[in-house]
């Protein structure tokens, strides 16, 4: 089935996303075991608020006229269902919590490719080309300072 969304649709998604997932970080935080778990969900947890809000300031910066396009689009997940695929536990280590904080950016990184492939748009497509490269970065970064936690 498809539908048709506009480009604020597809970035306020992203922007409820990131809050649903701060949400379940910030949640298993209070139930890990160990304290470097503890510390990195709670990085992750400010992390994703901070790319919230960073979502909810993007449409300043983007004209009325690309954030109002519609195009056909279904995101082949929708956040919920991502979030339920998750396997979280207490006695999670921190590999565990970056295996699934992958799974989750995954989300993202594939619904912004998505969203890219199918605009006709040239600005649009920079739009989502933007998106999917920065929650690349946000994944690099991830990967990079989980590794220094578990240097410590």
């Amino acid at each position: 089935m498809q539908t048709f969304e506009t480009a604020r649709d597809i970035v306020e998604l992203a922007r409820q996303f990131h809050g649903q997932v701060a949400d379940l970080y910030e949640r298993l935080s209070g139930q890990a075991e160990k304290t470097r778990v503890k510390m990195l969900l709670d990085y992750m947890s400010r992390h994703e608020r901070h790319l919230a809000a960073c979502l909810g300031q993007f449409e300043t910066g983007v004209s009325e006229r690309m954030l109002d396009t519609w195009f056909q689009f279904v995101p082949a997940d929708m956040p919920h269902t991502v979030l339920k695929k998750v396997n979280v536990n207490p006695s999670m280590t921190v590999d565990d919590v970056v295996t699934v904080a992958m799974q989750l950016d995954d989300f993202l990184i594939q619904m912004y490719r998505q969203a890219s492939d199918e605009c006709d748009s040239r600005e649009l497509n920079e739009i989502f080309a933007n998106l999917l490269q920065m929650e690349e970065h946000e994944e690099i970064r991830l990967t990079r300072d989980s590794l220094a936690l578990k240097d410590m």
